[in-house]
């Protein structure tokens, strides 16, 4: 609102942004005021997705973590997890649960989760006995080229496609096995 919220038209124009994102992340259909809060969450958000961006294009940061799911009555290890970790050289540790949604919201979810199982399988291979799970996003699920890109990892990879186990994040941020 003017003069409430900014001093002149650009500003007010630059301070709808804010409410507008807030909106759009939180489900559309709704009215938003500007709030100096939202600007920080903004500018955030556009730092993680410029950063992940430049951090993928450069193969930096990225790593897997892998971990193990035990038989209680053998004590041998019958499935992992692979778990995506970003180090960043000056923002530290990025949770995945701040990262996976800025990739989901600017669509570099896909070649994310592409290298994530692309790495995923071929590392398996060392694993002969145990099963491979890997977190999907609805977003690559929604994706036509989907399934053929799963197949061809599987391919080139060599890992048998009974090994393979693909988690669903749902939006609360919880699993659906597929």
């Amino acid at each position: 609102l003017y003069p409430e919220d900014a001093s002149s038209a650009s500003e007010v124009l630059r301070h709808a942004d804010s409410p507008m994102s807030a909106v759009k992340r939180s489900g559309r259909g709704q009215v938003r005021r500007y709030q100096s809060e939202y600007d920080a969450q903004t500018e955030r958000f556009q730092l993680l997705a410029r950063e992940l961006a430049q951090a993928f294009y450069d193969g930096q940061g990225f790593s897997l973590a892998y971990q193990p799911i035990y038989d209680l009555a053998s004590g041998t290890p019958v499935k992992v997890e692979a778990l995506l970790r970003w180090r960043h050289p000056l923002l530290g540790q990025i949770s995945p649960g701040k990262f996976i949604p800025v990739a989901e919201r600017t669509g570099q979810i896909a070649q994310i989760g592409l290298w994530v199982l692309s790495e995923a399988c071929r590392a398996a291979q060392a694993w002969p006995q145990v099963r491979l799970s890997v977190n999907v996003s609805a977003v690559q699920l929604g994706r036509a080229d989907f399934a053929a890109q799963v197949l061809a990892v599987l391919e080139r990879s060599g890992l048998p496609p009974g090994r393979l186990e693909l988690e669903l994040i749902n939006g609360a941020d919880s699993f659906r096995r597929l």
